[in-house]
């Protein structure tokens, strides 16, 4: 909040007029300014706070709740008084620079479900201004997570915006109760104020809500995505879920012409996931993303194979995939789209495994053949390649050179054992320091980094880790690296890469776990990720 000297206009106009030299009236301007541009352009750009909201209205001035009455709509929303129009300007000089909202609704103290929040008191105050001049003129982008009823309500007011992203979590206290019409309200809304919207992402339920809601919520979702085709020309960017089979909202959204980017997460559920989609599906898809992380019996490849589009760019998927499934999922997107495919990931889930009759992985180990990598090596543009399942893969350093030259713009590649169950007693690795150095002359572009690498090689000199000393790497993941001490694995890896923070899980007897390491980021800088 800035200084409250430069809320006060006639204030400053005296101080102006008293200055009477040209260059001290022209320096008080600029203060002004710089004040207008770093204290509130700048701060109120992006907002996570909803107190800081809360703060902008006068302390005196509250919503008039009753205990027999309970607000239906905005229009039955009262305060104890209205703000004076003095007030009004003051909340409009600050959301009117608010480009983004970002707020979370926190329930876990509230017995009332019916009596404001927190989270909706300041957006429910906001929505009784009646001035010319709109409070959020700025504002593109919000992202929320409600879960009350005035909640919901509170959320009317900023969707009715005119928005360009909408990011909106839904979750019910009831998980078994049918989707609600409060949330099918605020689906309303959003269609209604659509004709800009170019990204958008909603998740309804939790892992709890149950088979019959999500299946209400599939069929109230696959009627909004309808309406939107006619409403939304621009939107390019959706991320649905927690869906129940998406039997009857993939058709949908395979549909819609202009569609970039989907991701489609399934909510907990046991029901096969396999149905017919038209050969024309997906025809502007660039990018996909399936998650079924808590969904066994999905098989992705039926959608994959129904895209009709010829610029994939992105593919990624999170499920239960048995390696010979994977397999044939490599090969379908390595001959589709080999020219243009810049990021590919398939990721076994342990938890989707879990949820099957036969949860446990093969044993004894046996890692993957190298020939399931082979179809990918024609997609010559790979950026990020992730391919993580419960066994590693039949790399050497021979075959680490043979993907290095297929992959020159490489920037993250992620190709070890992702099972925490196995040690590095189980399975001594193949590829050596030596496939490391390969790795840092042709691949320049490398910088995040899951290999099962051999760090106990006692053929190792100190000349080996010099050659194989990759500052660029920015993280570094293994699970298998080698059966050895750990003090001898923590040595070589840090060498090995000097700028990470490099960290070895011991086991019994001494002998090393899995290895970890990330760069180590100056106080006050973010962490850096890698962002799929």
């Amino acid at each position: 909040m800035v200084h409250p000297i430069f809320e006060i206009p006639e204030l400053l106009l005296a101080i102006f007029e008293y200055l009477d030299r040209s260059p001290d009236q022209l320096k008080f301007m600029l203060i002004c300014r710089a004040t207008q541009s770093v204290a509130i352009e700048a701060m109120w750009r992006d907002v996570c706070d909803v107190w800081q909201l809360f703060d902008l209205m006068p302390k005196d001035a509250k919503l008039a709740v009753t205990d027999d009455k309970v607000w239906e709509t905005l229009d039955d929303v009262k305060m104890t008084r209205p703000p004076t129009e003095a007030e009004w300007e003051r909340v409009r000089l600050y959301t009117q620079c608010i480009r983004k909202l970002e707020l979370n609704e926190i329930l876990s103290w509230s017995n009332d479900n019916f009596k404001p929040s927190p989270f909706s008191r300041p957006l429910l105050m906001f929505s009784t201004y009646k001035g010319a001049e709109p409070l959020f003129a700025s504002l593109r982008e919000v992202d929320l997570d409600v879960k009350s009823y005035s909640g919901h309500l509170a959320c009317q007011f900023l969707l009715a915006h005119d928005l360009r992203s909408v990011s909106l979590t839904m979750s019910e206290q009831e998980n078994s109760r049918p989707f609600s019409p409060r949330a099918q309200l605020l689906l309303d809304v959003i269609a209604s104020h659509s004709a800009n919207l170019e990204s958008l992402a909603l998740d309804y339920g939790s892992l709890d809500t149950t088979n019959a809601t999500l299946a209400s919520w599939e069929k109230s979702l696959t009627s909004f995505i309808r309406n939107l085709e006619h409403k939304a020309p621009n939107l390019k960017k959706i991320n649905v879920g927690a869906l129940h089979t998406g039997r009857e909202i993939v058709p949908a959204l395979a549909s819609m012409h202009g569609l970039q980017d989907l991701t489609l997460t399934w909510g907990r559920g046991q029901t096969t996931a396999s149905y017919a989609l038209p050969e024309d599906s997906f025809p502007s898809l660039q990018a996909i993303t399936l998650d079924a992380e808590w969904y066994p019996r999905l098989e992705p490849s039926f959608i994959i194979s129904s895209i009709s589009s010829n610029s994939m760019r992105h593919v990624s998927v999170r499920a239960l995939l048995e390696v010979e499934a994977a397999s044939k999922l490599h090969r379908l997107v390595a001959s589709r789209w080999s020219a243009t495919l810049r990021q590919y990931r398939t990721e076994w889930s342990s938890i989707a495994a879990q949820q099957t009759d036969n949860p446990d992985v093969a044993s004894p180990l046996s890692p993957i053949p190298f020939t399931h990598l082979q179809p990918l090596l024609d997609c010559r543009k790979l950026q990020k390649l992730s391919l993580q399942f419960p066994y590693p893969w039949d790399l050497t350093d021979e075959r680490v050179a043979v993907l290095a030259g297929a992959w020159p713009e490489m920037e993250t590649l992620e190709l070890g054992c992702n099972y925490y169950s196995w040690t590095a007693a189980d399975y001594t690795p193949k590829i050596t320091i030596r496939a490391l150095a390969t790795i840092a002359v042709e691949l320049p572009h490398l910088k995040y980094l899951t290999m099962d690498i051999n760090f106990v090689d006692t053929a190792l000199e100190d000349s080996h880790l010099e050659a194989a000393a990759n500052p660029r790497i920015r993280s570094f993941g293994s699970m298998l690296p080698g059966d050895g001490l750990r003090s001898i694995v923590l040595k070589n890896a840090s060498k090995l890469f000097p700028v990470l923070k490099v960290q070895v899980s011991e086991l019994q007897g001494a002998r090393a776990g899995d290895v970890s390491g990330t760069a180590r980021t100056p106080r006050g800088k973010k962490v850096e990720e890698d962002v799929w």
